[in-house]
């Protein structure tokens, strides 16, 4: 898992936005549970991602975010 850090507005500590999960497993093996911790929303990391993170083109790719 990777985390992308964001600089929050109060009190100086450091949160994750987001965060990207690279499987090898079917994003439906594991989404039930991203779902049940109130993530908001589940997209394919894009290209710009894949490749700042080196991805492998073979590996499901998913930027996790929380409204």
């Amino acid at each position: 898992m990777k985390i992308i850090l964001a600089d929050p507005e109060d009190e100086g500590e450091v949160y994750a936005e987001a965060i990207v999960v690279v499987s090898q497993s079917p994003p439906d093996r594991w989404m039930g549970s991203l779902l049940d911790t109130g993530a908001g929303c589940a997209s394919p990391a894009d290209a710009n991602v894949r490749r700042k993170l080196s991805i492998p083109d073979t590996a499901t790719a998913l930027v996790i975010t929380w409204p």
